[in-house]
């Protein structure tokens, strides 16, 4: 990868695995293993620039992103600035002129602490934030609840009135997540979502439970009423679902037949993500979850110890049965890496086809959807 080239990897960091909350379907279940090392992610970072803007010639017009993965990242604010600080420097020393971007995942309940919001004033051209919020009230207090036992929601929805004091839109996000037991109520959460201020929105289910062929319709069902919803309202172009109307894509020209070129996560591949331990790992779900790294901090330089398993991993899609690898749908389907080797046995895993039900509901919505834009026949094939 020279010049120009895309994807650029991010920087991704498991900043620490302590979290305020006690979500159900958390795939990290270590909640008390605190901060990552701090001059393990410091050398981490310098690296990982050292490696793009010098090695691999990555244009200095180009930003590099940070990604910070908790547990709940903002526990430690004064890590974070750190961290904005260290980047700026690293700026400064290769000569990055774009700026950098530090993207944090997080559940928003405490970002009405004042140490958070010192920290999101100082780097506010730098922060965006991805909120953790499951929709409306309801939805969200079934699944996201802290170590008594209580909703989120009311702490989620502080947070984020917050941010959008500091923070323009374009830098405030929010990912949603369903299980079978909350799917049914999906539509509803969006445009929940969408009415709370949210311009860019994910809503996807767990990939920890399986979604055959048979749950397209159920699922299919939610995503037009959210189709119908943005239609009706006028926010096709403004207000953009991934899963629907992803921004920087025209639904207009939306194209069905893709095949699968390989893996759609880029795990390994395209990832590298620093664990606890001075580990690092094809992305923090393989840190958390698996405990499975690819290489280690020596010295201050990321070495990779485990290049078999990179190919490994970076090459799943050939696992999957002969079935997948025809459809003409492949390239939409959103297999984890990770997931599969949770599974046990990965090829009996990809032959149950367990995200096929999901895919097909997504693609068949954002079919409806230029159809409706462009006034097509509803009735005719796709």
């Amino acid at each position: 990868m020279r010049g120009n080239q895309h994807p650029w990897p991010g920087y991704e960091i498991l900043t620490n695995l302590d979290c305020n909350l006690r979500c159900t379907y958390c795939f990290e279940h270590e909640k008390c293993r605190g901060a990552n090392n701090f001059e393990n992610m410091m050398d981490f970072l310098a690296d990982s620039f050292r490696r793009d803007y010098v090695e691999l010639e990555k244009p200095p017009c180009v930003s590099p992103v940070i990604d910070l993965i908790g547990g709940e990242s903002f526990l430690h604010a004064d890590d974070l600035d750190s961290i904005c600080r260290h980047a700026e420097r690293l700026c400064a020393r290769y000569g990055v002129k774009a700026p950098f971007i530090v993207s944090v995942t997080t559940n928003g309940t405490l970002l009405t602490r004042p140490e958070v919001v010192r920290l999101l004033e100082r780097w506010k051209e730098h922060f965006y934030i991805g909120f953790s919020i499951d929709g409306t009230r309801e939805n969200h207090d079934r699944c996201r609840i802290d170590a008594k036992g209580r909703g989120s929601y009311d702490r989620a929805v502080a947070g984020l009135r917050v941010a959008q004091k500091i923070l323009p839109p374009r830098q405030i996000s929010v990912k949603a997540t369903f299980t079978h037991e909350t799917i049914d109520r999906y539509a509803e959460s969006v445009i929940h979502l969408i009415e709370l201020g949210f311009t860019n929105l994910a809503a996807n289910v767990v990939f920890d439970e399986e979604w055959p062929l048979s749950e397209a319709e159920r699922c299919g069902a939610q995503l037009i009423s959210v189709a119908d919803y943005l239609l009706d309202n006028g926010l096709t172009d403004t207000t953009h679902l991934f899963q629907l109307n992803p921004a920087g894509v025209d639904p207009r020209r939306f194209n069905p037949c893709v095949k699968a070129r390989g893996n759609f996560c880029g795990s390994c591949k395209y990832m590298r993500c620093l664990g606890f331990d001075g580990l690092v790992y094809g992305c923090h779900r393989f840190a958390a979850a698996m405990a499975k790294p690819i290489g280690v901090l020596r010295d201050h330089r990321i070495e990779i110890t485990d290049a078999p398993f990179v190919e490994e991993a970076s090459e799943h899609y050939k696992l999957w049965p002969q079935d997948c690898k025809d459809c003409d749908i492949s390239g939409y389907c959103p297999s984890c890496v990770m997931a599969a080797y949770e599974a046990g046995d990965a090829r009996a895993y990809y032959a149950r086809q367990p995200q096929c039900g999901w895919t097909a509901a997504c693609v068949g919505a954002r079919v409806y959807l230029r159809k409706r834009l462009n006034h097509e026949d509803l009735s005719q094939g796709a």
